[in-house]
């Protein structure tokens, strides 16, 4: 069985989010490594571990910093990342070297910013496949770094054909058979048939009254509680879900605000239904990060982006302007406008129109099988 090793990282969702679909997909086929590259392989270059005495790694500081929304000092963390990988590029790629060696995969897969240009340069000295999967929209953060590449055992996935996700791309110098389109991997229950109507009932939800869906993800759970009570202000009939993940904290003061009756509201913890909940939602609000905005043009459901917080992660305000510009969403900049968002997007409106008509219209692959039949190619 060909051995697979997944470069992947626990600094944000996304990373584990892909990998995991990953593995849902492949391990009938393949023997399949999850590697945290950063927290494993290079640990002994973290900054971040090495300035702390070994007792904080950039990856928790990373996710501190992201649960408390400080995007600012993660969009800093960011550009130290690219310089000082770029600094550490032949010590990085000495001890990649000696982990492959070890390991002897067939392929490699990087779901993984920042390290691409080491992993591409030992790679292909080994001769070894690699497939470098961005899991964000714009891949800058992918490719940063990365030189014309002359590896043929190279490809880049791409999410969508879009020119504006492919200009970085441009500077690779790909040969196109080596830049695929393949879509994001999702959990194999986005790819599953839905029943919508049996789906409301099993949550209780009246088949008439639109549904309003509220995801943050991993670690951007926070500003629920202030979500929420600004739709307790609106005055028709709808169904709000609210997901908090695994920020249990938030649950109970989002039970004690006072819904009026004519809304009903379903409060999740951390859940396997995502897909689910997105086939019945009219609106999704959710958070900037790619995977959940991915998952929301899956789903074929109109997005309304939360940017309420000061500053924006360099990378996601890409989706911003993707979804605005491509009108399959909107953005909320300020609390106050969430009201009327929403309402523009539960009625019959023109905006809603054509924001449905544009998703429907939108040519979304089927990530699991793309992939799955890259990597079929590579290894046989």
């Amino acid at each position: 069985m060909k051995k697979i090793i997944i470069f992947s990282s626990f600094g944000g969702g996304g990373h584990i989010a892909v990998t995991n679909a990953l593995f849902a997909c492949l391990k009938d086929q393949y023997e399949l490594s999850q590697t945290w590259l950063f927290g494993n392989v290079l640990k002994s270059v973290d900054f971040f571990y090495i300035i702390s005495g070994k007792q904080i790694t950039g990856e928790q500081v990373w996710n501190f910093f992201t649960r408390h929304q400080l995007f600012r000092l993660l969009n800093i963390f960011y550009r130290f990342g690219r310089w000082y990988t770029h600094w550490r590029h032949k010590t990085i790629c000495k001890l990649l070297k000696d982990y492959l060696e070890k390991e002897k995969p067939d392929l490699i897969i990087s779901v993984i910013p920042i390290a691409n240009h080491a992993i591409l340069t030992v790679a292909q000295e080994l001769n070894i496949p690699f497939i470098l999967l961005p899991t964000d929209l714009d891949i800058s953060s992918f490719v940063n770094n990365i030189p014309p590449v002359t590896y043929t055992q190279f490809y880049l996935t791409l999410s969508l054909d879009n020119k504006h996700i492919m200009q970085p791309a441009q500077y690779l110098r790909l040969p196109v058979k080596q830049l695929q389109i393949t879509g994001i991997p999702l959990k194999p229950s986005f790819y599953e048939p839905k029943n919508s109507e049996l789906i409301k009932k099993q949550y209780g939800i009246d088949l008439e009254i639109p549904v309003i869906v509220i995801i943050m993800g991993a670690q951007g759970s926070r500003g629920l509680y202030s979500f929420a009570q600004e739709l307790s202000k609106l005055k028709q009939p709808a169904h709000l879900i609210i997901c908090t993940g695994k920020y249990n904290g938030i649950t109970k003061k989002i039970e004690e605000i006072a819904f009026p009756k004519h809304m009903s509201k379903t409060v999740l913890g951390f859940t396997h239904r995502v897909a689910d909940l997105l086939a019945i939602a009219d609106v999704f609000i959710t958070k900037s990060g790619s995977i959940s905005v991915y998952e929301g043009l899956y789903s074929r459901v109109p997005i309304l982006i939360d940017n309420t917080k000061p500053g924006s992660l360099l990378w996601e305000q890409f989706n911003h302007h993707f979804i605005q510009d491509n009108n399959l969403g909107l953005v909320i900049n300020n609390k106050k406008d969430i009201i009327k968002y929403v309402k523009l997007l539960i009625q019959n409106t023109p905006q809603r129109t054509k924001i449905l008509t544009q998703l429907r219209h939108l040519n979304i692959p089927n990530g699991d099988e793309q992939v799955a039949h890259l990597i079929k190619e590579l290894l046989s």
